[in-house]
């Protein structure tokens, strides 16, 4: 599969439209443990080897320090999330565009 090439960027301001964060990952095993045994993070978007897909919406609030931008964050009433379900218990959560209207940082 080819790499995805990377938009030109002007100074630091990020282009990208999508991000995975796979810090909460504990967070949300830790919810599940009742209803699932394991579950595993996956690190990458692999499309070959997807299970599940499903593209769901959420309310969320972001926060960012960013000392050139007097705003503390965001919030929205609803965040697109692409959550992908892979063989073994492994998924991953990628969200989707996302970002700070003031000074258009992420």
């Amino acid at each position: 599969m080819a790499k995805k090439k990377k938009k030109k960027t002007k100074g630091n301001i990020e282009t990208r439209i999508s991000f995975m964060y796979p810090m909460p990952h504990q967070i949300v095993v830790d919810a599940i443990s009742d209803e699932v045994l394991l579950a595993w993070l996956q690190e990458d978007e692999d499309n070959d080897n997807v299970n599940n897909n499903y593209l769901i919406t959420v309310k969320a609030c972001f926060s960012y320090l960013n000392n050139a931008c007097n705003q503390w964050g965001w919030s929205s009433r609803r965040i697109a999330i692409k959550k992908r379900g892979y063989y073994k218990n492994r998924h991953n959560n990628v969200v989707i565009n996302q970002h700070c209207k003031l000074c258009s940082q992420l």
